[in-house]
């Protein structure tokens, strides 16, 4: 439905996040922490700020909304990437997962196991970031250190990896 007077693409942009999100739940229960706090995560923001019910009200200005927009769609792109390589590997993996383990509460990018082995489990957490910032990075700050151990410590994962993404080029490295 095309009534606003924005751009035609920032239409279709708000309304592919619309069906992206639909069926996410993403009001968090009482007394728990979402990890992607303590890593400053911009991806929580962007679906803040997409409308999915949070704590805080909306407010985004178009520009900064159409960047994360295109930062989510390249986020959930790799997503898509890995769990397909994951499973063509024989690994049995997971997308973009919700759960609530006291005192934590959230999603997970990905989750993963042998398919012969469903306790060793894995998280993999995709970082999206500007070109500057890829590139001086050698290794995850504390902040992402402490929201993948959260994530591991919820569902029990015995290991934990970090993916980065050069938003500008698309080049991506593990942390």
């Amino acid at each position: 439905e095309i009534t606003s007077r924005e751009p035609l693409h920032s239409q279709i942009m708000a309304d592919y996040t619309k069906l992206i999100l639909q069926d996410k739940v993403m009001v968090k229960p009482a007394g728990r922490v979402g990890p992607s706090l303590l890593g400053g995560c911009v991806r929580r923001l962007y679906y803040e700020w997409s409308g999915v019910p949070w704590d805080r009200d909306r407010q985004i200005d178009l520009k900064s909304r159409r960047l994360l927009d295109i930062r989510n769609l390249v986020h959930s792109y790799y997503q898509v990437l890995i769990v397909a390589a994951l499973r063509l590997k024989g690994y049995t993996a997971y997308v973009e997962v919700a759960y609530d383990s006291d005192p934590f509460a959230g999603h997970i990018d990905i989750y993963f196991h042998p398919a012969n082995d469903p306790s060793d489990l894995s998280v993999v957490d995709v970082k999206t970031m500007n070109a500057k910032r890829f590139e001086s990075s050698s290794s995850p700050s504390k902040a992402v250190k402490k929201q993948l151990t959260a994530y591991m410590y919820s569902i029990k994962a015995k290991h934990g990896y970090i993916f980065t993404v050069n938003m500008e080029n698309g080049e991506a490295k593990e942390t």
